[in-house]
Order: structure tokens, then C-alpha cells, then sequence
């Protein structure tokens, strides 16, 4: 009797264990991004023959540690095989755990792609992608650049 016991037991275990193994990333959501447009605060210059756009920010539903973080023209993806990044930034090998980033603004625990290389500025009511890299997590979306109001 007690032999049975300690099988069932075993084969239990065993059933649990291989359960957890297989079945435990099931439910993991996949990452979801959202771009907004945000306000500049008042009294950022605009440089002389440049439309003045709303930062775009993007959002995440949960906390990542990204690794990598690039932003084409929509229009140069569907023409060339491998686009133009206007802002590619990767880990610096500390990655931190963030919720949302601004284009072209430094993220926490990134670098730029190409050091010292600037973002390129994005031109008003123009289709982008962003794409997003947390460890072995893939995400992207579509998203539009606005022009702001005059200010008075």
C-alpha cells in the first residue's frame, strides 16, 4: 500500500512539473503599444522653416526592458527591403524596465544605434512605424505625426 502511495505521488509531481514546464507562458499577453500626441511646453523653439509638431509619445501595457527601438517612414518600408531608421536606439547593456518613451528624447537605459547620431525630425501628417524589441518580444504599429496650432 504504502508503494503505491509514494508512486502516485511521484507520478503527480511529475505530471505537475511537466505541466508548469509546458503550459506556464500560455497566457502571457503580447505587448500592445499606443502612440499619443503630447502637448510642448510653452517657450520650446522651433527652428526657421520647420513645421512645429506635438511630441509623440509611445505607451506600453505593461513595463519592458527593450532592447531595441527604431522608427521608419511608412512610405520608405513598403518601397525598400531595408528602410532608413530616422531614430534607432538599442540598449546600452543596462537595460530599465519603462512603460512609455518619447521620439527622440533619451529613454532610460538606451543609446543611440550610430553614436551621436540625432533623430531626424519627423514631417507633419506623415504615416511612421515604430518597431520595439524587448528581449525576445517583437511588437510594432503605425502612427501619424500632427502639426501643433500657431501659438498666439
Amino acid at each position: 500500500m504504502k508503494d503505491k502511495i509514494i508512486i502516485f505521488s511521484l507520478l503527480g509531481v511529475i505530471l505537475l512539473t511537466l505541466y508548469l514546464a509546458l503550459f506556464s507562458g500560455c497566457k502571457e499577453e503580447p505587448m500592445l503599444i499606443t502612440s499619443k500626441l503630447r502637448p510642448v511646453r510653452r517657450g520650446t523653439s522651433v527652428e526657421r522653416g520647420i513645421t512645429p509638431l506635438y511630441d509623440v509619445t509611445f505607451g506600453f501595457n505593461k513595463a519592458y526592458k527593450l532592447t531595441s527601438v527604431k522608427v521608419v517612414s511608412a512610405e520608405d518600408l513598403r518601397t525598400n527591403k531595408f528602410p532608413r531608421a530616422l531614430w534607432h536606439v538599442v540598449e546600452d547593456g543596462r537595460p530599465a524596465s519603462v512603460k512609455a518613451i518619447s521620439y527622440g528624447k533619451p529613454a532610460r537605459g538606451m543609446k543611440p544605434a550610430v553614436p551621436d547620431l540625432q533623430p531626424d525630425p519627423l514631417e507633419a501628417d506623415q504615416e511612421y512605424v515604430v518597431f520595439i524589441e524587448a528581449g525576445g518580444i517583437k511588437a510594432q504599429t503605425n502612427f501619424f505625426a500632427r502639426a501643433r496650432a500657431p501659438s498666439k
